[in-house]
């Protein structure tokens, strides 16, 4: 991932925040290293693994405040970048909500009792049809 498209990343994450109070967020940056890789050996039902290249992972507190705001700043993230090779991945949103990723989320320092919001990936592959994609508080869904 190139420093442009890191920074327009950021920036969309948090412009426009819907609560006042600081929101407990955490965005996890996987850039095109072989920790992604290992890690989507571990996903089941991921699509196109080998055409992934780099990944943002949002988790917030279980507060429906904070996750749809990690939702809405995906969201946000998505808008910014399309046309990028970018979508939803609803597989390691999936895989970051299961209790056997509880120690990974602690490795990469984020807290354990978060709740994975949402994943965006980045990759060789078509961007997902925004009409096919569906949204609820906890996950983006392709």
């Amino acid at each position: 991932m190139d420093d442009r498209l890191r920074i327009e990343l950021e920036q969309a994450a948090v412009r426009g925040c819907t609560f006042e109070a600081s929101p407990a967020w955490h965005f996890l940056f996987l850039e095109n290293t072989a920790l992604l890789q290992d890690l989507l050996e571990l996903v089941r039902d991921a699509e196109d693994k080998e055409a992934i290249t780099d990944a943002v992972v949002a988790f917030s507190d279980s507060s429906p405040a904070s996750a749809a705001d990690a939702c809405a700043a995906l969201n946000r993230m998505y808008s910014a970048v399309q046309g990028n090779g970018v979508c939803f991945s609803n597989a390691l949103t999936a895989f970051f909500s299961e209790a056997e990723a509880d120690r990974l989320k602690e490795a990469l320092g984020v807290p354990t009792e978060y709740i994975c919001a949402g994943t965006l990936v980045f990759g060789n592959f078509e961007s997902a049809d925004p009409a096919e994609i569906r949204w609820n508080v906890f996950s983006y869904m392709k």
